[in-house]
């Protein structure tokens, strides 16, 4: 009759061992789903940082040109023996054009600032994930 008792001990030994092996198992695989969830996350925010970054430039290159148009818009003026004042319309509007982008420019860059924050965070979280595997 000891004997039974032996074998059902081995029995709970090996199910507990189970039941680790099963639980170890659902935490990597957890944490794997979190890992690929962290790296799509990672690089939707690269690629927002490259757009806005690319906007940045095009934005840049439009006021250089709109600050070309004023100046072509005064040279005209002094070409045509009028003052400065005969281009102060078109000068108006380029420079509400000019204000325009640089006011969104700001919001760009407040933008970009949010985005490498979350993008630092991200890389926080992944490197803690990866610490939190079996090596």
């Amino acid at each position: 009759e000891n004997n039974d008792g032996d074998e059902d001990d081995e029995e709970d030994e090996d199910g507990d061992e189970d039941d680790d092996m099963l639980a170890g198992t659902l935490h990597i695989t957890k944490l794997q789903k979190r890992l690929v969830a962290n790296f799509q996350e990672r690089l939707q925010l690269r690629r927002s940082l490259m757009e806005l970054n690319d906007t940045s430039k095009q934005n840049k290159a439009e006021v250089v040109g709109l600050d070309e148009e004023a100046q072509r818009a005064l040279q005209a003026a002094a070409a045509a023996g009028k003052g400065p004042g005969s281009a102060w319309a078109e000068l108006e509007r380029i420079d509400g054009e000019r204000q325009t982008i640089l006011r969104n420019e700001r919001t760009n860059e407040e933008l970009k600032q949010a985005l490498v924050d979350q993008l630092r965070d991200n890389e926080a979280a992944s490197r803690d994930m990866y610490s939190r595997l079996p090596q």
